[in-house]
């Protein structure tokens, strides 16, 4: 019998077992390494000597990581179980009061709603969603329209017109109820509520001058045709007019938006919400999605994942959509550098209003910021189950544990 070897081996199994007692199960284990790459995200600010505000402020996010952690560890929320037995006990007629007040005390208290608010999702959860005041025009089609079906058919839930600036919803929006169910066991919103976002972020892409030239170049073939039908007949008005098609979708080329670029902005956009039921939510998942969802043979997952990554950086470092929305106006894929020298151009802009000069720190400044988003979806989300969770504890007059 090998003693050493026995000896070693109870020794690990020692190890093992009181592994187990401080990890007792696989979610304390992903819990605990994913705060230790929180922490390890802000471990190399200090060694950043440059008096940026933006920077001094992030300094003093990261005094506070271990409040938050154990904010996070914190049960706040209600399983389904018990949030359908407090609802039960709220009148139909007053669910989507006490829903508006949830919301009202999300916008108060919480950032949570922030990435709804430029799209006007957040206004419309108050109003409904079907009766949203949008900057674009949505369309909500009966559930047995043909196009419903079509659409649905397709796994589509929704569809953004540019020319139209109308966006096509093939489904009925979710009731308070649903969401506030969701918001009190999950702290997330339904699905539908990313997809709309997604596709109201696609409206912040275009200009008016932008979609008023693409209509008229969209209907200056049938035009042309049938003013000189009557005049110069058949031969002429489709020789004409032929040319004249061809010509417009020469310019509507040039004036149209990147395909890729937009998706991927819009992709990120509605996974930054913290309310985001959305698939897919990673760069990588959005990378490889609309690389393949859309066939652009003429670009590889490392163009995605490189627009990805200046779109996000730029939001982190302080863009707002409407700001990232005309970044994405027009602008152009080099293929020598592979990149969209106007996000680049803003990244640099970014960094000077940083006070960033050098890459070490530019480095050591974004790995922060990513390690700041991500602790900020998780904390937004646990806010918006707690505030959800205690107004329908207040609806009800119930409070238990």
């Amino acid at each position: 019998m090998d003693i050493g070897g026995a000896e070693k081996s109870i020794e690990q199994g020692f190890r093992l077992s009181e592994l187990r007692k401080r990890i007792s199960s696989p979610e304390d284990w992903m819990r605990k390494r994913w705060e230790t790459n929180i922490v390890d995200g802000f471990s190399r600010l200090d060694n950043i000597k440059i008096g940026n505000p933006k920077i001094e402020k992030l300094k003093d996010y990261a005094k506070n990581l271990d409040e938050k952690f154990e904010y996070l560890n914190k049960p706040v929320g209600l399983t389904a179980q018990q949030a359908e037995l407090l609802m039960s006990k709220i009148p139909k007629e007053d669910r989507d009061a006490g829903f508006d007040a949830t919301i009202l005390s999300l916008r108060k208290e919480t950032n949570y709603l922030d990435e709804l608010e430029e799209v006007g999702i957040s206004a419309a959860l108050l109003t409904g969603l079907e009766n949203g005041k949008y900057k674009a025009f949505v369309l909500f089609l009966a559930p047995d329209s043909i196009f419903t079906k079509g659409m649905k058919k397709k796994g589509v839930m929704a569809c953004y017109f540019s020319i139209l600036d109308t966006v096509v919803v093939p489904q009925k929006a979710p009731t308070s109820e649903e969401m506030w169910l969701m918001l009190a066991t999950e702290g997330r919103l339904p699905e539908f509520v990313s997809s709309l976002d997604h596709e109201l972020t696609h409206d912040l892409q275009w200009s008016k001058g932008q979609r008023a030239i693409m209509l008229g170049l969209s209907t200056s073939q049938q035009v042309s045709y049938f003013s000189l039908l009557q005049k110069y007949g058949l031969l002429v008005a489709l020789s004409v007019s032929s040319a004249i098609g061809i010509l417009s979708r020469r310019l509507a080329r040039k004036l149209d938006n990147d395909e890729m670029l937009a998706e991927i902005h819009a992709y990120e956009a509605s996974a930054s919400s913290p309310s985001a039921m959305d698939n897919p939510t990673d760069k990588f998942q959005i990378a490889g999605h609309v690389i393949h969802e859309y066939e652009l043979k003429s670009r590889i997952i490392e163009d995605a994942l490189r627009a990805y990554d200046s779109i996000h950086l730029l939001r982190i470092m302080g863009l707002k959509d409407k700001k990232l929305g005309e970044l994405v106006t027009r602008a152009r894929f080099d293929e020598d550098t592979r990149t969209f020298p106007r996000l680049e151009q803003a990244l640099i802009e970014r960094k000077n209003d940083w006070g960033i000069i050098n890459d070490e720190d530019f480095e050591k400044v974004t790995k922060a910021l990513l390690a700041q988003h991500d602790m900020e979806l998780r904390f937004q989300r646990h806010r918006a189950q707690e505030v959800a969770t205690r107004e329908l504890r207040r609806e009800t007059g119930k409070w238990f544990d």
